[in-house]
């Protein structure tokens, strides 16, 4: 029966070490293959679970906010994206979205990209952005 690598002895893990090299030296093509196929699967895996997580989020912002966007007016439809008001974080677990709906606004992808060029870019917070869109430029 075989040990677990944690209860071998330090002699043992410094052979294997050696071993491992010397195979990598002898195999450079099976490891790069290895390498590429393990990141292949995972990657895929890694964008399904976004695409999902994107189209979950997509029918929650048709659901709570609509498909127009509050900045410019534009009908998105299907193409709304949601702007987290106090922060540049998007976050990717779909409960958050649901359970802080007044941390958000829908917007359509021009503006929020401008939304995000501004902020960082000039410093604005949200609020400096909808007193710009209103025309107060900072009058309260």
């Amino acid at each position: 029966m075989n040990k677990p690598y944690s209860e071998w002895s330090e002699e043992a893990k410094e052979k294997h070490r050696i071993q491992t090299r010397l195979w990598k030296k002898r195999n450079p093509d099976k490891n790069k293959d290895q390498k590429r196929r393990w990141w292949k699967k995972h990657s895929q895996s890694h964008k399904q679970r976004l695409k999902e997580l994107r189209q979950q989020v997509r029918e929650i912002a048709l659901r709570t906010f609509g498909t127009i966007c509050c900045l410019c007016g534009l009908e998105c439809g299907e193409k709304i994206e949601l702007h987290e008001i106090h922060g540049k974080r998007h976050p990717r677990n779909v409960e958050y979205y649901v359970e802080h709906k007044d941390d958000f606004a829908p917007t359509c992808y021009q503006c929020h990209r401008m939304v995000h060029r501004l902020m960082k870019t000039f410093g604005l917070s949200w609020n400096d952005i909808l007193a710009l869109k209103s025309g107060n430029r900072g009058r309260d």
